[in-house]
């Protein structure tokens, strides 16, 4: 957890280098196949972390095997339809949305979407969250009829649970 901490502080510094350093440590600490009383929980979210620096770094094909690698762990530790299974497909569809690849990007966003409505709820704040990412790789692909009554969706979601004044 402390590398992790430091990973964070190193990247809102601007050194992304150093940050990727202590996220790739710290990632290294969790086993690949979680024992029985093991803090394996965390694997995935080094996996993100480390997707992430690389995103920043421009290291697409470094963050495409970070991001596949957390989805992959968590759909078969957590499960298809966890909230961290959800979270690690819309990571994976931030990198799509870099890359272009908007049809991928909307697929798992679509699912994330789905998992979140299904398991936290249709008014929770993780499903708004997905609301907004499906709105932005609908307008990163022009397609503005698709993305603003989503958009409007994730807004009222964002009054009824803030206030209007949030």
């Amino acid at each position: 957890i402390a590398l992790a901490n430091l990973a964070r502080i190193q990247q809102a510094l601007g050194n992304d280098e150093a940050a990727f350093q202590a996220v790739t440590k710290a990632c290294g600490l969790f086993p690949q196949k979680p024992k029985e009383g093991e803090q394996w929980e965390k694997k995935s979210i080094c996996l993100e972390a480390t997707g992430s620096i690389q995103l920043s770094l421009g290291d697409y094909r470094g963050a495409m095997r970070s991001f596949q690698a957390a989805l992959a762990f968590d759909e078969r530790n957590r499960g298809a339809k966890h909230a961290e299974t959800a979270n690690s497909a819309a990571h994976l569809a931030d990198l799509y949305d870099a890359i272009g690849d908007f049809a991928r990007a909307v697929r798992l966003r679509v699912r994330a979407l789905a998992i979140y409505e299904e398991m936290q709820g249709p008014d929770h704040a993780l499903t708004r969250e997905a609301l907004v990412g499906l709105s932005h790789t609908y307008t990163l692909m022009g397609e503005f009829a698709l993305a603003e009554p989503i958009a409007r969706r994730a807004l009222l979601l964002s009054e009824k649970n803030n206030g209007r004044d949030h």
